[in-house]
């Protein structure tokens, strides 16, 4: 690499040119090897020592551990929106090794990332400038003592709306032919309730052929938005149990003396955390590990805490109080209370256990690095890793799964899909919102005083776990709709989504026009973001000439497995 005495970057910029260096187009060419320094400074955390003994023990609870649960652990951009200047920080430091500029000017950072830079750039010798800095606003000082308030009213909240649910917890089958499903209790399926059966778009027609097979399914239904689980399925209007169906919830077998248990171990993990002052790992405002503080506090003093030890409660009780499971399913994102989840089916013995990636998966997804191969957290982990497509099967093969534990299976939710024809096709827009409401605000925001200059019908549809509102006064032709995509894309030929959207690659399996809204400064997380038949646009300008221009045939491939007889899903069940 060329060595330069002043090098200029910018931080939000998309290309670079012979006056700058874009952090973005940095990133692109470099991404492999600075999404490996961030798994680095992921793991890097756990093996601080602190008092002879590595970070990551002190939250061991018997067979579980509460860190290999944490927020930072998760690596989540749905959860820790920092995580991108995070990974831009550390392009900048690879940029400086390859440089060894004498001076550097950054643009368009905030006060608080500068702080971190100016301050790497002192330690080298490196003078440094920033140009258009946007102001920090400082979080409120005692920010520990805030989170453990928070980590109260949050159990305190949780507790009155769910304690109840020990009283309504139905009995599981145990018979020979019975499947347990772990799944969300969203993206309902509302033609199916409507017919008075429980339904979800996680597992498509799955339930339905089982029970053709006289199978029993052991449903556990997790809420999203940490409500009263019992409400929302009594909502639906839908039996708890059948012939075939039993549902629970993380809740369902939850005692006194288990709620008084996630209390002392919330008090125990606190006490520990607060004598060896980890937050300080996080706490120096010219270091980058600031950036987790946020993080940490809550996944060692707050609300996730708290969340986290209901969920190695709650699975620990109900594992060892049911019936043995031959086997069983849940759905795989790796968030925290997969670990939890794992480890109690394998703690009391169950029988075969297989993830479920059932969505998308895309490189800057980071979540998905192989958690079960560095954590002594995890003693266990699921006997296969079920993936629904070659796309998601690449990836897991550059993270670290084990070839021959990966196995395939029919992507159920997408099994619709192909299935659009030429006359199928009218001429509309199709908005689709994302599970970050700050991502589709923005895409919202430059789209919508542009929408009436397009002669087409124009339609939003919101996230199912993050419902956004439009101003009908202003932008009265834009129709509101929660209709299913599969019936929302037969009358468009055009969807605008944010990267990190899965639905996106549904608009592209179907041969529409896909275009990809990334927020101005942002990373590519989107699963297409190589295709070269697809419209990454972040401006006014890019969404108009993206919507203009003629739309080509797309290249399918192979992106999911998609076979409506669902062979290897009747092998692996031995149907």
């Amino acid at each position: 690499m060329k060595k330069k005495k002043s090098i200029k970057i910018h931080w939000n910029i998309n290309r670079g040119s012979e006056d700058f260096i874009s952090i973005l187009e940095y990133l692109k060419l470099n991404e492999k090897q600075i999404r490996s320094s961030f798994f680095e400074k992921i793991d890097s955390f756990s093996k601080i020592q602190i008092k002879g003994k590595p970070l990551f023990e002190y939250y061991n609870l018997d067979e579980y551990n509460a860190w290999f649960m944490s927020t930072i652990y998760e690596k989540s951009f749905f959860k820790s929106p920092h995580l991108t200047d995070v990974v831009k920080y550390l392009a900048f430091e690879k940029i400086i090794k390859d440089f060894s500029p004498e001076s550097i000017i950054v643009v368009n950072t905030d006060s608080k990332l500068n702080n971190i830079i100016r301050n790497y750039c002192y330690l080298k010798g490196i003078e440094f400038v920033a140009e258009k800095e946007t102001p920090h606003i400082n979080k409120r000082r005692f920010q520990k003592a805030l989170f453990f308030i928070k980590g109260l009213l949050f159990f305190i909240r949780y507790f009155i709306q769910n304690f109840s649910s020990r009283l309504k917890k139905q009995s599981y089958f145990s018979e020979y032919k019975t499947i347990f499903l772990c799944s969300y209790l969203t993206h309902i399926d509302k033609y199916k309730i409507s017919k008075g059966l429980f339904g979800s778009s996680f597992w498509g027609e799955l339930p339905e052929k089982l029970n053709e097979k006289s199978f029993n399914i052991n449903w556990l239904h997790l809420s999203v938005k940490n409500k009263s689980a019992d409400n929302q399925f009594r909502k639906l209007g839908i039996d708890r149990k059948n012939n075939f169906n039993s549902h629970n919830f993380i809740s369902s077998f939850l005692s006194l003396k288990s709620w008084s248990k996630i209390i002392q171990n919330y008090i125990s993990i606190i006490k520990r955390i607060n004598k060896t002052n980890a937050e300080t790992i996080f706490s120096n405002q010219n270091n980058i590990n600031s950036l987790f503080l946020n993080d940490f506090l809550d996944s060692s003093f707050g609300p996730i805490l708290i969340q986290n030890l209901i969920y190695i409660e709650g699975f620990d009780t109900l594992f060892e109080f049911i019936p043995k499971q031959e086997i069983g399913f849940y759905l795989q994102e790796n968030q925290g209370w997969e670990l939890s989840f794992v480890n109690a089916w394998k703690k009391h013995k169950h029988g075969k256990l297989i993830s479920v990636q059932h969505s998308t998966v895309s490189f800057w997804d980071m979540r998905y690095l192989n958690p079960y191969l560095k954590t002594n957290a995890s003693k266990f982990a699921p006997d296969l890793f079920a993936v629904n497509g070659q796309n998601a099967k690449n990836h897991f093969n550059n993270l670290n799964y084990p070839s021959e534990k990966v196995i395939e299976l029919e992507a159920l939710r997408y099994l619709h899909l192909g299935s659009k024809t030429k006359e199928d096709k009218k001429k509309g827009i199709l908005i689709l919102g994302d599970i970050i409401e700050n991502a589709t605000q923005d895409m919202l925001n430059i789209f919508l005083p542009m929408s009436s200059y397009f002669d087409k019908k124009i339609t939003f549809k919101s996230h199912p776990a993050k419902l956004i509102n439009i101003d009908k006064v202003h932008y009265p032709n834009v129709n509101i709709t929660d209709l299913p995509l599969a019936l929302l894309f037969k009358e468009s030929d055009t969807v605008i989504c944010c990267s990190s959207s899965g639905a996106a690659v549904e608009a592209f399996i179907e041969n529409m026009k896909t275009i990809i809204f990334i927020v101005p400064g942002e990373l590519n997380t989107s699963p297409l973001k190589d295709n070269s038949n697809v419209f990454f646009v972040s401006t006014q300008n890019e969404i108009a000439q993206a919507i203009s221009f003629e739309h080509k045939s797309n290249s399918k491939d192979d992106f999911f497995f998609l076979n409506h007889d669902i062979p290897n899903w009747k092998n692996i069940l031995n149907i």
